[in-house]
């Protein structure tokens, strides 16, 4: 399960990524970019405490 989190933390990254560009080519605008990036913090802090979560029962 760990493996999966990893991968989806990785694909945030990639939509973090893409979000910034849509921001640099004006596709979005600073509003915009600000409340994507709450939900993709959001995102990233949940993946973050699974993954946590999944290391302490692997380790128990």
């Amino acid at each position: 399960m760990s493996v999966h989190l990893g991968l989806a933390r990785e694909s945030l990254e990639v939509v973090r990524l893409y979000v910034r560009l849509l921001k640099d080519l004006h596709q979005i605008n600073v509003k915009q970019l600000a409340a994507i990036t709450v939900h993709i913090e959001n995102i990233s802090k949940q993946l973050t405490g699974w993954q946590k979560s999944v290391r302490q029962k692997e380790n128990n």
